[in-house]
C-alpha cells in the first residue's frame, strides 16, 4: 500500500465523502446513493515543468469528482488551513519541550509533531490540486480568478 506522505511523487489519494462524521448535512437514508461517492487522484509531477498535476482514474471525464464532492474537498481544505493558522499554539499545548520529561503528561515528541505537519502540507497540496483541476468553479457564473475563490466559497 502506498501512501500519500510517504511518496513524494506520484501520490494516490483516495476520498470518501460518506465516511465524514463532521458533514452534518449527509442523512444515512440515502446510502446507497452515496455509494459511488469515493473518488481517487493522483498527483504527478509534470517533468518538463515541475508542475504538479491531478489524473483521475482510468477515464479522466467520467472519473472527475462532481459539485458536491469539491464543496466537501472545500469544506476540508479550510478547515486544515485554520490548523495551520493555529499550528504554533497547538505546538505549545500538544508538544513536549526539548529535554523534559513526560512526567505523566500526555504530549507528542518533536518527530511526532513534523510528521504529522509533513502530512498535512501533502494533504493540504492534494486537495489544492483537486479543486483546481477539477474545473467545477469554470462552470460558476460568480467566478472571475479559476483559483483560490472557489476555495473561499465552499
Amino acid at each position: 500500500v502506498r501512501f500519500g506522505f510517504v511518496e513524494d511523487y506520484p501520490q494516490n489519494w483516495e476520498f470518501d465523502p460518506t465516511t465524514d462524521d463532521h458533514n452534518d448535512d449527509s442523512s444515512d437514508d440515502d446510502s446507497s446513493d452515496d455509494d459511488d461517492r469515493e473518488f481517487d487522484v493522483c498527483l504527478q509531477r509534470e517533468e518538463g515543468t515541475g508542475e504538479v498535476v491531478a489524473l483521475w482514474g482510468e477515464d479522466d471525464e467520467e472519473d472527475l469528482p462532481d459539485g458536491q464532492d469539491i464543496q466537501w474537498l472545500g469544506m476540508h481544505y479550510k478547515r486544515l488551513q485554520k490548523l495551520q493558522d493555529d499550528k504554533e499554539t497547538l505546538e505549545k499545548e500538544l508538544v513536549r519541550g526539548e529535554g523534559v520529561d513526560d512526567n505523566g503528561e500526555n504530549k507528542m515528541t518533536r518527530g511526532e509533531w513534523e510528521s504529522i505537519w509533513k502530512y498535512h502540507e501533502a494533504l493540504v497540496q492534494a486537495i489544492d490540486t483537486a479543486i483546481l483541476s477539477s474545473n467545477i468553479e469554470e462552470d460558476s457564473d460568480d467566478s472571475e480568478d479559476s483559483g483560490d475563490d472557489s476555495r473561499d466559497e465552499l
